[in-house]
Parts: structure tokens; C-alpha cells; sequence
């Protein structure tokens, strides 16, 4: 099995993404919360929304967890997106790299 055939194996509940990319942004703009803690909140979210939907067992559990996960993901791609940041220009974390120029290297030769 290839992995395009794998992913588009599992059932990802579009609701459960939409919801937790909802409460991820509400998250991030309105609450004093560590931007570290909102990827597991929405874990634990898409688990507890896809449980609800589904139905309770551990295969659903596991799926909503991911579901929640890409969630965070899919914030951050159009995070970039929208804000028109190259990730080459940047410290990952949105903000500019500055730019400098390194010393060169002096490689010393012994002459013989």
C-alpha cells in the first residue's frame, strides 16, 4: 500500500477539523494560554468530538485524536498562507530571520 491510499483510508470528520480549528484560533487570540498547550488541547478535543459523533470505541478515540492533530496542522499551513511568510525566511516561528553575514572561515596551510 502506498501512502495516499492509507491516508485516504481514514475517516476524518470534516466537522471535528472545523470545530477544533475554531476553538485553536479562540485559543490563540482571546485566552492567556501557552501557544505550547493548544496542539493538545485540540487532540484531546477531536477525540472527544469524534467519540461523540461516532460512538465510543478505541479505533474512533484514536481517530479524532488524530483528527484534532491535523487541526493544528492545517492552522499552521494557512497560518504561512495567509500571512505571506516563506518559512526559508524565517525562525519557524513566524517571526523574521535576521540577516547576517557569517565570518569567513580561514583555513590555514602549512606550507612544507
Amino acid at each position: 500500500m502506498d501512502l495516499i491510499t492509507i491516508i485516504s483510508q481514514v475517516p476524518i470528520n470534516v466537522y471535528v477539523v472545523l470545530g477544533c480549528c475554531v476553538v485553536g484560533w479562540i485559543m490563540k487570540k482571546f485566552l492567556p494560554t501557552d501557544n505550547k498547550i493548544i496542539p493538545l488541547v485540540l487532540t484531546i478535543l477531536g477525540a472527544i468530538l469524534f467519540v461523540l459523533i461516532e460512538g465510543m470505541n478505541v479505533q474512533n478515540v484514536i481517530i479524532g485524536a488524530f483528527t484534532g492533530a491535523a487541526a493544528t496542522g492545517l492552522h499552521q499551513i494557512f497560518a504561512v498562507y495567509l500571512e505571506g511568510n516563506n518559512l526559508a525566511t524565517t525562525n519557524g516561528d513566524g517571526s523574521i530571520a535576521e540577516d547576517f553575514e557569517a565570518d569567513p572561515v580561514e583555513v590555514e596551510r602549512s606550507e612544507k
